[in-house]
């Protein structure tokens, strides 16, 4: 599976939690936002006026915190 393709176990539903949490955050890992959505990796803080480096360090983090939500709700 590329990093960029569905992921392919079902989708949540009324009987099926356990198994897809565990895939869900197998895939979340392999995509690179699980620990966005653990609340493990928070944005990165930033000094007034902010510094280049600490700029594209909170646009890095927060593509992925785009991609984290937008994988959770398909």
């Amino acid at each position: 599976m590329s990093s960029s393709s569905l992921p392919n176990f079902a989708k949540l539903n009324a009987s099926n939690y356990p198994s897809w949490c565990g895939e869900m955050q197998a895939w979340l890992r392999a995509q690179g936002v699980w620990r966005i959505v653990s609340g493990q990796s928070k944005a990165p803080r930033q000094s007034s006026p902010p510094k280049d480096t600490e700029e594209a360090a909170l646009d890095a983090w927060n593509n992925k915190s785009d991609k984290a939500a937008g994988y959770t709700s398909i």
